[in-house]
């Protein structure tokens, strides 16, 4: 956990918390977005979802972490998905940003996507946190 965090909590605002209660907080924070939020491992297994996350899906929590882009929707989806991840994959540390469409069926234009991506190393290994806000048209 951040521990830098946790100090500043304790120095600037006199909070006692500790870490167990810090994690719970950050993740009401990341459950209260309006953006879908998640974190994937190496392998493209997502370790952390949203809410906004699974109603965009329609699926629940239980049914994503653990499981790839390739278990989740479809193949051409779960493709562009992977290839999205590519250019945080290869500057870590980095903050990809991209703009995607969503279209409808008949080619027009739903909402615009803002994607942004991160890796960072942590003891688990290289995590990629995404954070993707839909602006409807």
């Amino acid at each position: 956990m951040n521990a830098h965090l946790l100090e500043t909590l304790k120095h600037n605002f006199d909070i006692e918390m500790d870490e167990s209660s810090l994690l719970n907080l950050l993740i009401a924070i990341i459950d209260l977005s309006p953006s879908i939020i998640f974190v994937k491992d190496d392998e493209g297994r997502y370790l952390i979802v949203n809410q906004e996350f699974e109603k965009y899906f329609c699926l629940r929590q239980s049914d994503i972490v653990g499981k790839t882009d390739f278990d989740i929707m479809s193949k051409d989806d779960a493709q562009d998905c992977v290839d999205s991840d590519q250019p945080a994959k290869s500057f870590i540390g980095d903050i990809h940003s991209a703009i995607e469409l969503k279209e409808t069926e008949g080619g027009d234009i739903q909402s615009y996507l803002s994607v942004n991506k991160r890796v960072i190393t942590t003891a688990l290994g290289n995590l990629l946190i995404g954070i993707v806000a839909e602006v409807k048209i």
